[in-house]
């Protein structure tokens, strides 16, 4: 392995060859080479668009009137609008009848609240740690063969 002052040393005279030879090509440039660069980099295509050129602008042109155009979709600008017609007259309003008034139901009884599930096992009891107790429960059933002291 090389020391790393060395390989700091050996890029920066790398970077410095570089930078030196590009500056050396750019100043070498003068007139039309200097604007044919950017070109140069883009490599075929950027021949295809060196060759290309750029259309005049006519000033005239952008002074024209400018075209009347009327913003909306108008279904009658193909032939004449049809003539209006009057208005029918609104419909006579008739007298609003009173909505039947409906009994109010009575209070219902609170509905009996639900009862909890019977519970169908029985605790036999605990062992363990003290501080990781494990709980032994056993099916109703069980207890015809298994008594409880």
């Amino acid at each position: 392995m090389r020391d790393p002052q060395q390989q700091k040393r050996l890029l920066a005279a790398l970077l410095l060859v570089f930078f030196g030879f590009s500056s050396y090509r750019l100043l070498q440039m003068t007139g039309d080479d200097a604007v044919d660069t950017r070109w140069a980099i883009a490599g075929a295509q950027g021949r295809q668009l060196a060759d290309f050129e750029v259309p005049r602008l006519n000033l005239q042109e952008l002074r024209r009137e400018k075209a009347t155009y009327e913003p909306g979709r108008n279904p009658f600008r193909f032939g004449p609008a049809p003539p209006k017609k009057a208005a029918p007259p609104p419909p006579q309003r008739q007298p609003a009848r009173p909505k039947p008034v409906k009994p109010q139901p009575a209070v219902p009884a609170p509905a009996p609240r639900p009862r909890p599930p019977e519970v169908d096992f029985v605790y036999l009891g605990s062992f363990g740690p003290q501080d990781r107790r494990i709980a032994v429960f056993v099916g109703k059933h069980a207890e015809r063969e298994y008594p409880l002291p």
